[in-house]
């Protein structure tokens, strides 16, 4: 007699189970899929789907093949350029890859690295940037899985999700400013204010960046993203730049509601880091300056209304040719110690250096604490990055280690005959950096201010 065995254990002849033979085979297939380990299809896990820039993405494939390869990339399309990032991963015995505990076996990248697909990711145009200056639209990734076996269909198809990376918090306000001589964007947090306030700028080649302000507004400070150059009725080349627009801007941002007057800060990039420093030596609202890669001079002649700065350095001929493109590092200098008094109100002040920066030297800032008066020296931490280039930018940002010279104002400097200037950086280390240095940056700025 033929028997089937039942769900609880026990023997039934055929003839007396209380269910058809097709019903038997649903049951059991639906089992298959309850029971993963039976029968799994490959999934592609990505978590958050939508989450801040600065957030940790959580990458697993699951339902593999035991040991079976499988490629992982990414792309982004941003700044009229492509993006692209992969790796290959080995499944584990469970058919399992997590990017958190797995290392890349090839790729952009290799080794244990849970966000290497972001950092690592490379323009597919040379010498262009991932870089998003309005912060009103997600950045979009594309993420792909695709198993490496000669079998297709359900048993190995390619994977894919598409998730959003936001500079800011849903609930931060964007407010654009054209007040008076300002432009630029003011962020203000989810919450009640008013709030600690950080004047936040790029460098000398662009009009307006928001994604870094809008950033520390999602973490909790009233920022405004200030614009100095190119934006509208702004100046076109740096010698234009009036000295009294960066105090004017302390004026209206200390007045608005939302703002604590008494917890105001600084940070600058590049030639934005030099005039939050001579900002700061001439506003006591100022408490704090986080200088990136900015030099404590600046590299021509500037004026307050019409009456030229001092704090001027020396540009020299003499860039370096490398490879693939020009080093301006060694074209600046400064006579007499003639550096920016930062210090003079009291405000504390964090340098962050790239120490593979080829767009301004590493040395300068070491020069601007010795000629620091021994009263204020401890209000200047320095913080050096090995292996980090000029564009420290928030964490997970790709390297971008060249600039167009046609880029700006560039092209003006006689110094340059090459299509590329290099601003520096090992991909691996500037990206650890850029993550070490935001931790750094918004701890500072909780701690004073």
């Amino acid at each position: 007699m033929n028997y089937v065995i039942m769900l609880d254990g026990n023997k039934l002849p055929q003839n007396h189970v209380p269910f058809s033979r097709t019903m038997l085979d649903q049951t059991i297939e639906r089992l298959q899929v309850i029971n993963g380990h039976l029968k799994r299809l490959p999934e592609l896990h990505v978590t958050p789907e939508v989450g801040l820039i600065d957030e940790i993405i959580h990458i697993q494939v699951t339902g593999l093949k035991p040991y079976q390869n499988v490629t992982i990339e990414a792309s982004v399309a941003e700044n009229n350029a492509r993006f692209v990032s992969w790796a290959t991963y080995k499944a584990d015995k469970k058919g399992e890859i997590y990017l958190s505990r797995d290392p890349a076996l090839s790729g952009t990248y290799s080794g244990i690295e849970p966000m290497g697909l972001f950092w690592s990711m490379k323009s597919q145009t040379e010498g262009k940037r991932m870089i998003k200056k309005r912060a009103d639209t997600a950045r979009i990734v594309k993420i792909k899985a695709k198993p490496n076996s000669e079998t297709s269909g359900t048993e190995c198809p390619c994977l894919e999700k598409t998730i959003e990376r936001w500079y800011k918090s849903i609930n931060v306000q964007r407010i654009p400013v054209k007040e008076g001589k300002l432009r630029g964007t003011v962020f203000i947090p989810e919450g009640k204010g008013p709030f600690p306030a950080v004047i936040d700028m790029f460098g000398g080649l662009v009009d307006l960046v928001e994604s870094r302000a809008a950033l520390l507004a999602s973490r909790g400070f009233a920022s405004f993203a200030l614009s100095y150059m190119f934006m509208d009725d702004l100046p076109k080349v740096a010698t234009e730049v009036n000295l009294q627009y960066f105090l004017d801007a302390v004026d209206w941002f200390s007045q608005q509601p939302y703002v604590d007057a008494d917890r105001m800060g600084m940070l600058g990039l590049c030639f934005g880091g030099g005039l939050s420093l001579w900002t700061a030596a001439h506003e006591p609202k100022i408490k704090a300056v986080v200088n990136i890669n900015g030099m404590p001079f600046f590299h021509c002649q500037l004026q307050k209304n019409d009456v030229p700065t001092p704090y001027q350095g020396i540009v020299k001929t003499d860039a370096e040719i490398l490879k693939d493109g020009v080093s301006m590092k060694g074209i600046f200098s400064v006579p007499d110690n003639n550096f920016i008094p930062a210090w003079q109100y009291g405000s504390k002040i964090l340098v962050l250096i790239g120490e593979d920066d080829l767009m301004s030297s590493p040395h300068w800032h070491a020069k601007y604490l010795e000629a620091c008066p021994a009263e204020f020296r401890s209000n200047i931490e320095m913080v050096r990055y090995p292996g980090a280039g000029h564009l420290i930018e928030p964490p997970y940002t790709p390297l971008n280690r060249l600039i167009p010279v046609s880029f700006g104002e560039i092209e003006r400097f006689d110094a340059v005959n090459s299509t590329f200037l290099l601003c520096g950086g090992e991909t691996k280390l500037h990206a650890k950096a850029q993550e070490q240095a935001w931790d750094k940056i918004l701890n500072f700025l909780r701690t004073n201010l």
